[in-house]
């Protein structure tokens, strides 16, 4: 006997052709578990922040190998789908849709400020913040570009101003054309390197507080724009107690979009799991 809080009546009629018509039964929540489990598969165990560093470094050694020009090859199980990513709303809130524009009067004042760029790299790395220096500038602000010093005609050329940073641009380019990735080809390439890196981090804290070393004109940073190159950017942010802001010109974080710059990976479904791997090989080499 059905009980009366059961939307409507059912007869026996309609209980016999239910019951004897095909089946169309889910798996039971046990099943979908074990088919779903993580542990089953390695590439979604490099996605779970629970698991250690050391645990994942272990099963990366059974996915990903790394080639002699230092490029990582991921293998993939065919049976990993990609995850779809659903940019339509964001924290519950849907697209608002704004009707009227904003003219001066809307936007609050915010008083000028002390802006640092810390860049290493090549031409290629430094001229896109040149367009944003410019553009910060147009705002009110005081921009530092901070980067090699072969660039210091480029940058002051530009109308901004300049400071250098360690490291020659030409020793770090002949160090990933020769490489071809992040890993040394052989041990003599690793003194080269730190030896870039010390002069590189130990040249970011004065371009953050030093004074214009042409013109002498003091320089206290409000905040600081790094490509991630730059090494020491946050820690000297830290220190300073300024905000951060480190982007760059090419992909950087994890993504499903593509794979990492220095993997290779043959389904769509690896792209994200390949910047882990990067991402594992770089700390096991630490």
């Amino acid at each position: 006997h059905r009980s009366s809080t059961m939307p409507g009546v059912i007869n026996d009629t309609e209980i016999t052709a239910e019951t004897t018509g095909p089946s169309n039964l889910e798996r039971s929540k046990t099943e979908r578990r074990k088919q779903n489990n993580p542990a089953d598969d390695p590439t979604k165990q490099l996605l779970d922040d629970k698991i250690s560093i050391r645990k994942k470094l272990k099963m990366l050694n059974r996915i990903a190998t790394v080639k002699d020009d230092g490029t990582v090859v991921v293998n993939v199980p065919s049976t990993l789908e990609a995850t779809p990513i659903d940019v339509g709303a964001v924290d519950g809130y849907e697209d608002v849709v704004v009707e009227e524009s904003l003219d001066g009067s809307d936007i609050p004042y915010r008083p000028p400020i002390q802006i640092v760029i810390l860049i290493v790299g090549t031409r290629g790395d430094v001229q896109p913040f040149v367009a944003i220096g410019k553009r910060l500038q147009d705002y009110g602000h005081r921009v530092r570009l901070a980067t090699h010093a072969n660039y210091k005609e480029f940058i002051l050329t530009a109308g901004l101003e300049f400071f250098p940073l360690g490291g020659d641009p030409k020793v770090l380019a002949e160090y990933m054309v020769k490489n071809k990735g992040f890993l040394p080809s052989g041990p003599s390439e690793i003194p080269v390197q730190r030896k870039q890196m010390k002069e590189i981090i130990f040249s970011l804290l004065p371009a953050c507080k030093d004074p214009d070393p042409d013109t002498g004109i003091a320089f206290k940073v409000d905040a600081i724009i790094a490509n991630p190159p730059a090494y020491g950017h946050t820690h000297v942010a830290e220190a300073l107690k300024v905000p951060i802001h480190i982007f760059f010109t090419m992909p950087w974080t994890p993504t499903s979009e593509f794979p990492h710059p220095l993997s290779r990976v043959k389904t769509s479904a690896g792209y994200r799991v390949s910047s882990h791997c990067i991402y594992l090989f770089v700390l096991g080499i630490e």
